[in-house]
């Protein structure tokens, strides 16, 4: 990565990814989309029992941090 001023407003800085940076960037992205065609099926189906039912899929423990607001919210 190559940082830069901006020649007209010098409290911009301009950002530029060098080609090793452009590379290492394309590995990600391409690990992190076979990661999803591997449970994208499964993410679709967790997001859409959530959105049907309120709640975790039948069968699933809920996890992430649970408060008494978001309870109180989804009885209004």
């Amino acid at each position: 990565m190559r940082r830069s001023r901006d020649r007209d407003d010098r409290r911009r800085v301009l950002v530029t990814l060098l080609p090793r940076g452009e590379k290492l960037l394309e590995q990600v992205a391409r690990d992190r989309i076979g990661e999803l065609r591997a449970s994208g099926a499964a993410l679709v189906n967790a997001i859409s029992a959530l959105l049907e039912n309120g709640g975790p899929a039948p069968g699933k423990k809920q996890t992430g941090r649970s408060s008494k607001r978001s309870n109180e919210s989804r009885s209004e």
